[in-house]
């Protein structure tokens, strides 16, 4: 994996999430180009077992679709699952595969660009809530990051929710451009002088 440069801060929070006796709901927001999603890969890549992006603009037809994919390729089941008629469905397909991986080391399951998975009636929200409540949060293995780039949908739809993801949201991270001492570590690895 590549080097982080800075993000020292990130990287305890991170860290004590993995390490944290309890399931763990992390959300990561900040500008679009800024390094969520690498920070993320980068820093659990041994602890991914399954990861979702969300599609620009597709239907929720084309979402479900896409998380069987993920699901086969993360999960490197031998035939792509049957997509799921909804959310419901999805997230009970995950829990199934989650079970057989669930041991003694930590799981991080991430959802990246969350808000585009979150298309109108698609029901993925009040799911993943659902989901959260009654199985993964049982789990104190289980490391879920959210992460998206419409940092106010997230704070709006995810930190200060009021239905179903009221206060689970046990770590966030705000990303932001790095410092210049950051940006100067950063070209110094590089190599620009």
């Amino acid at each position: 994996m590549e080097t982080i440069i800075g993000r020292d801060e990130e990287k305890k929070i991170l860290s004590d999430a993995l390490q944290s006796k309890d399931a763990e709901l992390i959300a990561v927001y900040g500008r679009r180009r800024i390094g969520k999603t690498f920070l993320i890969r980068n820093h659990y890549h041994k602890h991914i077992r399954f990861e979702l992006t969300g599609v620009h603009e597709a239907n929720l037809k084309d979402q479900l679709h896409n998380f069987s994919l993920a699901l086969q390729i993360s999960m490197a089941i031998p035939v792509t699952p049957a997509d799921p008629g909804n959310w419901i469905d999805a997230f009970s397909l995950l829990s199934n595969q989650l079970k057989t991986v669930l041991k003694k080391e930590p799981v991080v399951i991430l959802f990246d660009e969350l808000p585009w998975l979150c298309t109108p009636k698609s029901g993925f929200l009040q799911a993943f809530g659902h989901w959260w409540n009654t199985w993964a949060s049982r789990h104190p293995l289980i490391k879920v990051v959210i992460c998206g780039s419409a940092a106010s949908w997230i704070i709006r739809n995810i930190i200060n929710d009021r239905g179903g993801l009221h206060n689970r949201v046990t770590q966030r991270i705000r990303l932001l451009p790095f410092t210049l001492a950051e940006t100067e570590h950063f070209l110094h690895h590089q190599g620009v002088k």
